[in-house]
């Protein structure tokens, strides 16, 4: 697709997948605390062999807890390398429901730029804690209980 955007020829040819994945990743556990990613690194390490040919996946034991996951794809020229980086480990929605409570005063909320959101999860999941946080702030003032 000559003068598309890599990440739009992905996300406009895997949009299924990409969803599949990512249901797959945030329904495997990986809560922070403790920290414990076996889980989720094994659910990753699945889906990177299923969907990237020739990809060589490990996965590593940083602790009995911590397991990383590192795939590497050989290219057949000379180059620089890229090399990316994420995180597995989630914090469980219950976390803002332990806040009940507390004074709260204040939240704040970011999120990646639009063009980077594949499928709008990012936006969903921002939207979800900001509703979170507006229930927790209407039991603060007594108008939910």
């Amino acid at each position: 697709m000559p003068g598309v955007d890599i990440r739009t020829a992905v996300g406009l040819s895997r949009r299924a997948e990409i969803g599949d994945w990512a249901l797959r990743l945030v329904q495997s556990a990986s809560p922070n605390p403790p920290g414990d990613t076996r889980a989720v690194a094994e659910a990753a390490a699945a889906i990177i062999r299923a969907a990237v040919p020739g990809a060589e996946v490990h996965v590593h034991a940083a602790s009995a807890d911590v397991h990383n996951v590192v795939a590497r794809l050989r290219g057949s020229g000379a180059g620089r390398r890229i090399i990316l980086n994420g995180h597995l480990d989630t914090y469980p929605l219950e976390l803002m429901r332990s806040l009940t409570g507390l004074h709260i005063v204040a939240a704040d909320f970011n999120t990646v730029s639009p063009p980077h959101d594949m499928q709008g999860m990012a936006a969903s999941l921002c939207a979800h804690m900001m509703m979170e946080a507006m229930v927790l702030l209407a039991r603060q003032f007594g108008k939910l209980e």
